[in-house]
């Protein structure tokens, strides 16, 4: 049997400023805190790997949980956030012209024919992230720690629990009612070719 911890990334600058975030957006020192705070939480539980998206505050985190375990982090860009378009990384979500940008590829995020530039839609984020669960599963290892991003988090609860039936509308539901707390931690495990949720978005050690 296969057992992943999930873990968002702790808080960053760009969260506690309200911008998009670029990829090498690093840790604040709040969310530094909040990565010690939850590495505590496997101290005393096996594990036998820790894979971590490459962007910086994906990265950083899991860095700050492998000094309680002693494990190296294995980077993967298959577990990177969302692609938003270059024009919006790093900008205030409030500015008008940003707000115009989202809205329009949030109008058109089901429609695999239209980019606004750079960004992922629908399909490539589902594809990419089925591509991460193949990954993680494939690692010759019982237990994970694999640390990513609040989006991708929902996309890995919606590809477990919808499969093929998956589409753009399902998505929207799934994205409209979970929440991934920075450093919640969300554990599954996979056993004769099943998923099995045991916790979402635990952040007791926040508290």
């Amino acid at each position: 049997m296969k057992r992943i911890y999930f873990v968002r990334h702790g808080r960053t600058g760009g969260n506690e400023k309200g911008l998009w975030q670029t990829f090498d957006q690093p840790l604040s020192d709040h969310g530094r805190d909040q990565a010690t705070k939850a590495s505590k939480r496997f101290k005393n539980i096996k594990i036998d790997a820790i894979i971590a998206s490459d962007m910086d505050r994906a990265f950083e985190t899991a860095q700050i949980i492998s000094a309680d375990i002693g494990l190296e982090v294995i980077p993967t860009k298959l577990l990177h956030e969302i692609h938003r378009p270059e024009a919006v990384r790093g900008k205030p979500k409030t500015d008008e012209e940003i707000i115009r940008i989202m809205n329009e590829v949030e109008e058109n995020w089901g429609n695999m024919d239209w980019k606004y530039a750079d960004e992922e839609n629908f399909y490539d984020l589902r594809d990419r992230v089925k591509e991460a669960l193949d990954e993680l599963l494939a690692l010759p290892v019982d237990t994970i720690v694999a640390v990513t991003h609040e989006y991708v988090l929902r996309m890995i609860f919606a590809i477990i629990f919808f499969g093929e039936q998956l589409n753009p509308d399902l998505f929207k539901v799934v994205f409209k009612r979970l929440w991934a707390e920075n450093t919640g931690i969300s554990e599954f495990t996979f056993d004769e070719g099943k998923w099995k949720m045991l916790t979402w978005n635990d952040h007791s050690h926040l508290l």
